[in-house]
């Protein structure tokens, strides 16, 4: 038979083995292998069961972007899950390993399921702005209901089979060998004279209207206030479940499915998908050899630094943390114990763990105690000249193959690396705070780094659970120096007449998480300040320097552009920095004014895209979806734009460029159209084709 699907037969029983690990995805070669096995096992009178699983560690996972993106290739997934469904002899699903996306659907098609205990199953389409195909949404509410059908499509989250929203839908879980268990279950059925038990059929999980139609209200609440288009189409096509006989729920379903796949959302989380696997080949992995890095130096104990050496422990890691505070050493162990109960408590960790881990933990206030460290990582906050002597001082304790890197954003990378007597072994990790949660991690890397060094810290932050961007080594990296260029618009808006409320507001109203300025109130406009001129940005300065004048350094003070108490939401107008605007608007001759949404959220993502276009020019970002990765990942830019560099894409370079030149008459040097534009216009592109 095909080397896709194996065929075996045994007691009366086929069973039909996916052979295309590591995914077994279900692509049109599978498909059609999977139809060729199921005619051969109907047409044969001595098969009176047939059993469905994956070769490997995998049921069926993987989402084939290829082909959604193309004409669909015969079978389709609709044609084989109905051959499924509709066979006259029992068909059992066993789920070996992860069952997802199309992988479920088929699970579902099958008449009965048995699982390994601890298989995750789950429908991924969603954080692609799609829904499932081959009337899966139709079956999944028709057994568990509206809000089962919601909590497993809509979100996009993997559930362990042992859960109890999942046990409609699993017959049997077992931690005996599955195959096994599947033959008996199946000799049991044929036995008994059990017939096909078609999800279609089934019922259960509609019949109660009242619930089903309750449970829709309030997905419906949830949803309604969301950007995300994806989310409400399998709203209505849950509720389609509820009211439509099942072919014609399929036909609503593949409607929907056709217009999210032609949708700007969907194509531009696709973009996403593809742009974080293109984002982690950096050019060293051709040649540099990875270390195991597994004992980590963190220099600052702060909660930045307890944050990190929690990660670092709970992958398996040693850990010294350092600080120069012989107090902050000390209370250092009792943070990180505190992070790790809670952790607990949350049920994201074992109540076992706490000793094991804590175990690998030592602190210290000298520098003495990294001297076996195989990678040390600067967090203390330092300044540039306290933290080039830190790196001299370190030379000094480290053994000769350590890795030095900082954590700041800001560093001088190539500086800091001069200054040691092992320069290509410096570098930079950048996670943006919470870091514990931020899934980025922006690795710099200069000119002189070594190869090997660089591989090695590429796997050190995937151990981590990160996705690393390679960054060039320039003060800022890739996403502060967008952010920065996204808040001198602003700035510019707020200086001539705008409030930073309305600023905010528009760009909330784009998907941004936060505003330019309630970012700003979050990192402190301390360090904004230093930033932003760092870069050269003066224009919101007026405003700047008379808040930090009253002490209002943002969040950590409850006071920044906007006012933060303990027991409410920020006051979205503070008083005192309406007279700050006051003050500099009636100094300049300006009068206060609206402006649209759209006029303010043009303007930030020109910048911002603008200046993306300046790093590639610089080398500092490899492509531009790296870019749109570091934004939506630790920036808080909508994925369902696709960053900030598919965003102008999407608006139209042109007319983004006709934005950015009517824009010079404020700041010629800012706003000037970065070469990139007028190449890519010419040749009828985008930034995408920039893409490798």
């Amino acid at each position: 038979m095909s080397n896709t699907v194996g065929f075996q037969t045994e007691q009366g029983i086929a069973v039909l083995t996916m052979g295309q690990a590591p995914t077994n995805a279900l692509t049109a070669e599978m498909r059609g292998n999977l139809l060729s096995c199921f005619s051969r096992a109907l047409a044969d009178s001595d098969i009176h069961a047939i059993v469905v699983t994956g070769s490997g560690k995998v049921f069926s996972t993987g989402l084939n972007l290829t082909e959604i993106e193309a004409e669909a290739t015969a079978p389709s997934i609709t044609e084989l899950f109905r051959t499924i469904e509709n066979s006259p002899k029992p068909v059992i699903a066993v789920l070996n390993g992860g069952a997802l996306g199309p992988g479920f659907g088929l699970a579902l098609a099958c008449h009965y399921r048995v699982a390994r205990a601890g298989v995750h199953v789950g429908f991924p389409e969603v954080t692609i702005g799609l829904l499932p195909e081959g009337g899966t949404i139709q079956r999944v509410a028709r057994i568990g209901g509206a809000q089962t059908a919601m909590d497993l499509v809509a979100t996009g989250r993997r559930i362990a089979v042992e859960a109890d929203v999942l046990q409609p839908f699993v017959d049997q879980a077992t931690t005996s060998d599955e195959i096994d268990v599947a033959r008996k279950f199946a000799s049991h059925l044929v036995k008994a004279g059990k017939t096909p038990r078609r999800s279609c059929d089934r019922i259960e999980g509609v019949v109660d209207g009242t619930a089903f139609q309750g449970a829709l209200g309030g997905w419906r609440s949830k949803v309604g206030v969301r950007a995300e288009v994806a989310p409400r189409e399998i709203l209505r096509c849950v509720e389609a479940a509820g009211l439509l006989p099942f072919d014609v729920g399929i036909e609503f379903e593949a409607a929907a499915l056709d217009v999210l796949r032609a949708s700007d959302q969907s194509k531009a989380l696709r973009h996403l998908f593809k742009a974080e696997r293109r984002a982690v080949r950096f050019p060293e992995l051709a040649t540099g050899k990875v270390k195991r890095l597994d004992h980590v130096g963190i220099i600052g104990a702060d909660v930045r630094g307890c944050g990190m050496a929690l990660m670092c422990l709970l992958s398996g890691r040693k850990v010294t943390l350092v600080d120069k505070d012989t107090a902050h050493a000390e209370q250092a162990a009792a943070r990180v114990a505190s992070m790790l109960r809670r952790a607990i408590s949350q049920a994201q960790l074992p109540d076992d763990r706490l000793a094991p881990v804590l175990a690998n933990l030592t602190t210290s206030s000298e520098l003495a105690a990294l001297a076996h460290a195989d990678l040390v990582i600067e967090m203390a906050g330092q300044d540039a000249i306290v933290r080039a002597d830190l790196f001299k001082a370190l030379a000094d304790h480290l053994s000769p193959d350590a890795i030095m890197t900082t954590a700041s954003s800001l560093a001088d990378i190539t500086h800091l690396a001069s200054g040691t007597q092992h320069p290509e072994r410096v570098a930079g990790i950048h996670i943006p705070l919470p870091i514990r949660t931020t899934r980025l991690a922006e690795i710099a890397v200069h000119r002189g780094c070594d190869g090997d060094v660089v591989a090695s810290l590429h796997g050190f932050v995937q151990s981590l659970g990160k996705v690393p961007v390679r960054s060039g080594a320039v003060p800022g990296l890739i996403g502060d120096r967008v952010a920065a260029a996204c808040l001198y618009a602003a700035d510019e808006l707020v200086v001539s007449g705008i409030t930073p409320d309305r600023v905010d507001r528009a760009m909330r109203m784009w998907g941004m998480a936060r505003g330019p300025f309630q970012a700003a109130d979050a990192i402190g406009l301390d360090r904004i300040k230093v930033r932003q001129q760092m870069f050269g940005y003066t224009a919101g300065q007026p405003v700047l320097d008379k808040l930090l004048q009253l002490g209002r350094l943002g969040r950590k003070a409850r006071a920044g552009f906007f006012e933060y108490a303990p027991d409410q939401a920020n006051n979205m107008a503070p008083p005192e920095l309406q007279n700050v605007l006051a003050e500099i608007w009636q100094s300049n001759d300006i009068q206060p004014r609206e402006l649209d949404a759209a006029t303010i959220q043009t303007r930030c993502l020109a910048a911002m895209a603008n200046e993306g276009a300046r790093l590639l020019k610089l080398g500092v970002a490899q492509r531009p979806s790296d870019i749109d990765v570091v934004m939506t990942l630790g920036h808080g830019f909508p994925n369902w734009r696709g960053g900030p560099m598919q965003a102008a894409d999407a608006f139209g370079l042109l007319a983004l460029r006709g934005k950015l030149r009517d824009y010079t008459e404020h700041d010629a040097e800012f706003w000037a159209p970065e070469t990139h534009f007028d190449l890519l216009i010419k040749n009828g592109a985008g930034f995408a084709s920039l893409n490798d």
